[in-house]
């Protein structure tokens, strides 16, 4: 993602996680443009949630080893 707004966010470079959809990876759009939100799944890559995009704010969410934001805990 490299922008949103008002609910769009813009990708370039989309791609499956077979790893975390357990699905074959399927043909994906390369170039960049806007998609609604409401058809995003973003997986993090981080164990910790900022409160702003830089490594030294304030950490607001933690997780374990043991969770993911797939988890029950977050449902």
């Amino acid at each position: 993602m490299t922008a949103s707004r008002n609910g769009w966010f813009k990708i370039r470079h989309a791609s499956d996680e077979e790893q975390l959809t357990e699905q074959p990876a399927r043909p994906t759009y390369q170039g960049e443009g806007w998609v609604s939100g409401r058809k995003l799944i973003v997986k993090p890559q981080a164990s910790a949630g900022r409160l702003a995009p830089y490594a030294e704010a304030q950490v607001v969410l933690q997780l374990s080893a043991e969770q993911d934001f797939d988890s029950k805990a977050f449902q």
